[in-house]
């Protein structure tokens, strides 16, 4: 999405001037700042004047928080130029999964959510139907249909494989919240999805 999507954006700023403007937040030079990597979205809000935050279009993406954890894992250990690559590659699956509770930092819903989890984009599609949805997201933009390209990806089987009960339990307990939230379950994507967490 960042390669199809870049051309129509604004430069991406990586200067100790514009990353002093997004630790001090001053949203009169909004667009001098350096904006994260995947960054919250409240952490993006607080950095834009009001007028601009009421007339953007934002949107993201949510994942099964069990098939995310099986592509983070493996991507991680496929990878050697990634900087987690030598610590992941000596772990068990069941290893990688407990270490990133520990960490407690992969929730969706808290980069997408306030405090009392309302969603705090505009539309949330699925990478479970990519992309129909993304095609949808560009629709609302006005920009011209296109194929998105398949980067960044790890090779697997079918995550349910990766799982025993006991793992599987503890990933229900622990992305509690994401799974509820955006309609998730061991098997995919479960009935009861709230409508205004799809686009499709």
């Amino acid at each position: 999405m960042v390669q199809v999507l870049q051309p129509a954006c604004l430069p991406a700023k990586h200067s100790l001037w514009s990353k002093l403007i997004y630790r001090m937040r001053v949203q009169a030079l909004w667009q001098s700042c350096h904006f994260r990597h995947h960054e919250r979205v409240q952490a993006v809000r607080a950095r834009l004047p009001e007028a601009v935050r009421n007339n953007l279009f934002s949107f993201a993406f949510v994942r099964n928080p069990y098939d995310w954890l099986v592509s983070l894992f493996e991507y991680q250990r496929q990878t050697p130029a990634h900087r987690k690559h030598a610590s992941v590659s000596s772990m068990s699956f069941a290893d990688y999964v407990r270490h990133e509770m520990i960490r407690n930092r992969r929730h969706q819903w808290h980069m997408l959510c306030d405090t009392q989890r309302r969603p705090l984009v505009q539309a949330i599609g699925c990478h479970e139907h990519l992309e129909q949805d993304f095609a949808s997201i560009c629709q609302r933009l006005g920009l011209a249909d296109t194929t998105l390209p398949h980067v960044n990806h790890s090779r697997h089987r079918c995550y349910q494989d990766y799982y025993d009960e006991g793992l599987r339990q503890q990933v229900a307990q622990h992305w509690q919240i994401d799974l509820q939230l955006f309609g998730y379950d061991f098997s995919g994507r479960s009935n009861n999805a709230k409508a205004n967490c799809m686009l499709s």
